[in-house]
């Protein structure tokens, strides 16, 4: 019988419980404060990141896996026939890219499961629900190459739409993509942002929080797959998260409402009190 083990990275923000019942393996990503480093998920989340933030008055850097560390993590799993890895985008990080060195290394040394990497060109939860997918099509069975084939075709519909509190973080960070940072923070304008072929832009500009909460619930409801589930991502504001879902339960009956924090190598260029939505889309967002 044909057996398949889906990997991803920390950014994919999938839950400890989620990884284990779909035996999903995760390589984390590195936050790095001077000369302190901590490991995503692990050793650093929101919460502790934005504190340590405050204490130092220094923003953090962040470093994708070696591929030794992907090295690692795969050969564990060479009682397998196909390893598939599911990473973020590799328009923000060179994740993608240690994987591929990984396997190449793996292959050369004559490792015998077939090894997959997919770039997901998407972060956070839109990731994940590709991974998500890949696992449960692995534990029903199905051959590699057909999960390889349907999360590639779905890679264009996995959508992620959140905004930010405030955009000092991202451009902090050094990681803008095509964001218009120049918003006057004192009109409350804020840009509501997606990834587009692997790249976060801003699709929109509204006035005030409460506003953009209601855009991206008309956002779900005109291009989402299925209003039968959807995903409402936070850094460090369960309560605001909460609360959205409650907005999006009296709006949607009977839908199923995930709510996922985010890990500290996205939130330091997120910053806190982001919120948005994860969901699989109609059509292909790009071509």
């Amino acid at each position: 019988m044909s057996k398949t083990r889906i990997f991803i990275d920390s950014v994919c923000d999938i839950s400890k419980s989620e990884m284990e019942k779909l035996r999903i393996g995760m390589i984390p990503l590195t936050v790095h404060f001077n000369n302190e480093q901590y490991i995503d998920k692990s050793e650093i989340n929101c919460k502790s990141l934005f504190s340590r933030i405050n204490e130092l008055n220094c923003m953090p850097v962040t470093s994708q896996p070696s591929p030794d560390v992907f090295r690692k993590a795969f050969a564990k799993a060479n009682d397998c026939d196909d390893i598939i890895c599911i990473t973020m985008t590799s328009e923000s990080s060179g994740t993608y890219r240690s994987a591929l060195i990984a396997r190449d290394m793996l292959l050369e040394n004559g490792f015998k499961p077939n090894m997959h990497i997919i770039d997901s060109m998407n972060v956070s939860y839109a990731t994940g629900i590709l991974a998500k997918r890949a696992a449960k099509m692995a534990l029903d069975h199905i051959p590699a190459e057909k999960i390889v084939a349907t999360i590639q075709e779905m890679v264009p519909r996995a959508s992620i739409y959140f905004v930010l509190e405030t955009l000092e973080y991202v451009k902090r960070g050094g990681r803008i993509g095509t964001i218009k940072a120049t918003i006057g923070s004192l009109l409350r304008i804020k840009p509501i942002l997606t990834f587009i072929k692997g790249i976060p832009t801003d699709v929109d500009r509204i006035r005030g929080m409460e506003q953009a909460k209601e855009w991206l619930l008309n956002k779900f409801a005109a291009v989402s797959e299925t209003l039968d589930e959807v995903t409402v991502i936070h850094a460090d504001s369960y309560d605001d998260a909460k609360k959205f879902s409650d907005q999006i339960a009296k709006r949607f009956k009977k839908i199923k409402i995930n709510i996922q924090e985010i890990g500290a190598v996205l939130a330091v260029y997120a910053g806190p009190k982001a919120l948005g939505l994860t969901f699989f889309e109609k059509l292909p967002r790009w071509t």
